[in-house]
């Protein structure tokens, strides 16, 4: 029994090959203003007090980076 679709999150594609085709570079400038636009957010946000679990999900997500950096 083949089982090579078994597993719905089974990745079908190569992502980096997929991605690279995209530019997604960042300015520094426009990255400075949106971080600050994001904690601007935050504060008005019903999340404001649970910061500890975005820390957490963008220490992750900067974690992850290193193996997609697209």
């Amino acid at each position: 029994m083949d089982t090579a679709f078994a597993f719905v999150n089974r990745l079908r594609f190569n992502e980096s090959e997929t991605y690279r085709h995209f530019d997604f570079a960042a300015h520094q400038k426009r990255n400075r203003r949106r971080t600050r636009r994001g904690i601007e957010l935050l504060k008005k946000s019903p999340y404001k007090d649970h910061v500890e679990t975005a820390q957490l999900f963008l220490q992750i997500l900067h974690n992850r980076s290193k193996d997609i950096p697209t």
